[in-house]
Order: C-alpha cells, then structure tokens, then sequence
C-alpha cells in the first residue's frame, strides 16, 4: 500500500468512528466512559453481560446470598469487582491510550497490597485491558486482553439485553469496533517504515473529530515502548522513554541522571529532535547563567553530527539563539526533522544519541562545578 493510499485508509477509518453520537459522547474521558460502561453492566446488567466478565477472567459475577463488591477508581485503579466473600476478584487497569509499562503495573500492585483490599490478591485477576496490544510480557499478576478481544463478548452482552439496553450495548460494541481500526492504523508497530510526521491536513481532520490526543498518546506510547526494548536491548537498564501528549503534540523524551542532580537526554516534538540537559535544583536559577554553565559542562553533548545512514534526516538550524530554553531549567539545542523522517529513522536516531548520551554521562561521574 503507497502511502497516499495507507493515508486515505487511516481518514477513512476516523471519519467513521467520528461520525458516532456515542463517541461523541465520549470524548470528554475515554477511558472513564468505557470504564462506566463496564461498571454499569457488572451492576445492572451481571447475568446479561456474564460473558464479557469471563472474558476478563471471572467465572461468575454474584456469589449466592452476598452482595458483589464493586468499585470504581478504587484507590486509583480503574475497576474492581468481587463476586463475594472468598470469590476471586477482577482488578482491572483500562488504558484507552497510551500504555503504562512494566513498572507502573509494579507500581499499581504494589499500592493495591499496601491499601489491604477486603479480597486476596493471590487469587484475583489482574487485567489491563487497552486498545492496542503491549509490545512487552506483562509483569506477574498481571495479563493483557485487547478491547478487540473483548468485543465478541460485548457482541454476545448486546444479544442477551433487551430495549434500549440492546441498542446501547451494541452501540458502545461498534464504538469500540471503529476505535480498535483507528488504533490499529495509527500504531507505528504496523509500518515503522511509515512517516514519523501527520501530514497538516491530517492532523486538522483529528483534531475536529476529537481524535488528535487519542491517536497521538497511541502513536507516542508505541514508539516509547520500542524505543525502550531496542535501547534495553543495547544498553542495559537505562531508565523510561516517555511518551505522551503536549501543547497539540506528541512527545518523546528519555533522560540520564547526571552529577549535581542534573538529567541530560533527548526530547522530540513539533518536528524538533532536541538534545537537552536539565539543570538541578542546586544551581543558578537566572537563565543566563544556566546557559553559562551547559555551555561550560556540556557543550560538546550538543553535537548533531550523524552516521552516513541517518544524515539525510536532520535539516538546518535557522534560528539566532545559541540556546533554548523552557522554564524553570531546561536548557537545548534542537535540529529540525525532515518531513519525510520514518518511525525507523526517528529509532536509529533515538539509538545513536542515547549511547552518546550514556558515554558522555559515564564519563562525567564527578563534576567540578557542583
């Protein structure tokens, strides 16, 4: 498929999830608006909606004579439901976007023990149900089911209702149809031969129909997680790339701790691929002489030269200022990309900096002016 043709594909899909009430409806917090949806069907409709419940790993949703035991947002996880006294529990973790990695899950576990839940964890479910499948094997307790998974049995819910119910189940089952099409053609792990850049009538086409942040975060989330396998792989432990969405942009990013608190690293946004160091806490706060001071430590960091493969990528510099700066200490450089740069491109450069940034950062372990 030409890329004007994959591109037709990708409107196409969004302008018929954008044509829904229903997604409309959602909008204004996806992942809080599904989560409802389940809520309501575990607390309204449990026998009609048994099979969505299996899906996610309940073999029952009513224990006899007990009353079930279902929250949302309970202490900050988007569902929990226990069947009754003794019955295995479903947590469940529903990202629309992106997905958090392998010690956020960690992080979400370890704050459920603390809280001492009135069921056992050892036997509860733990699910994070999301659009697009982890690139990663997801921590223990924890397994992955993909809302596409969960549509046949959201299809069979619609079935078993009557009324109103029916059409609105089934409705929220197309919904979650047309979204799991436009996750699908926006993820990079598809095409990394795809273009990194949404073209400008593309992005103002997602942006009226509601969908820019959604398929941004899924775009950003993607590329962070292959970004940190690749650099895992290479590198060893070298700490999170960041994903996510920023002043009607994605944003990636990944830093280094250095000496005196500082963090140096990369950062790409609005067709910016920018080298960075954050200053810490104990040096100079006026501008100038934090600029002073990356210009003394660290000027040979902002180096943009690269390998014969990636040279084409980068454009020219035109602007008059030495450095950049956004507050309170982030101090770069940055050169643009080129319209045409594809997610393997935008990977090479993210692997050919991130081990310039790790042997630069080895062999500052001291720093003599901290």
């Amino acid at each position: 498929m030409s890329a004007e043709e994959s591109r037709k594909s990708r409107l196409l899909a969004v302008r018929e999830l954008a044509s829904l009430p229903l997604f409309q409806l959602s909008t204004a917090g996806m992942e809080l608006f599904h989560t409802n949806m389940l809520y309501w069907l575990a607390t309204e409709r449990p026998d009609e909606s048994l099979a969505v419940w299996r899906a996610l790993g309940l073999s029952q949703l009513r224990a006899d004579g007990q009353t079930p035991f279902i929250r949302r947002e309970w202490h900050h996880i988007d569902l929990v439901v226990v069947p009754g006294d003794g019955q295995p529990a479903l947590v469940l973790e529903n990202k629309i976007g992106a997905i958090p990695n392998p010690q956020q899950l960690d992080g979400y576990y370890a704050r459920l023990r603390s809280a001492q839940p009135p069921f056992s964890l050892e036997s509860a479910e733990f699910v994070l149900l999301t659009l697009t499948p982890p690139s990663f094997v997801p921590p223990e307790p924890w397994r992955s089911v993909t809302y596409r998974e969960l549509l046949p049995a959201l299809r069979e819910s619609a079935q078993n209702l009557t009324g109103p119910d029916a059409s609105l189940v089934a409705t929220c089952a197309d919904l979650v149809a047309r979204l799991d099409k436009v996750a699908m053609t926006y993820d990079p792990a598809g095409d990394l031969n795809g273009f990194f850049a949404l073209e400008p009538d593309e992005w103002h086409v997602l942006n009226e129909a509601r969908l820019l942040v959604l398929v941004e975060k899924v775009r950003a989330g993607r590329f962070a997680e292959i970004a940190a396998k690749k650099l895992t792989t290479e590198l060893g432990e070298v700490g999170h790339v960041g994903g996510g969405f920023s002043n009607g942009s994605a944003i990636y990013e990944w830093f280094l701790p250095g000496p005196a608190g500082r963090l140096i690293g990369w950062q790409v946004q609005h067709g910016q691929f920018r080298l960075a160091v954050n200053t810490g806490e104990n040096d100079p706060h006026p501008r100038a002489e934090q600029e002073a001071l990356v210009a003394a430590q660290y000027a040979s960091y902002f180096d943009f030269s690269l390998p014969d493969d990636l040279c084409y990528v980068f454009g020219q510099y035109a602007g008059r200022k030495q450095w950049l700066h956004y507050a309170p200490r982030f101090i770069y450089r940055y050169a643009p990309l080129a319209p045409d740069t594809t997610w393997n491109e935008l990977l090479g450069l993210v692997r050919w900096f991130s081990r310039r940034a790790v042997g630069f950062a080895g062999s500052r372990q001291t720093d003599p002016c901290s």
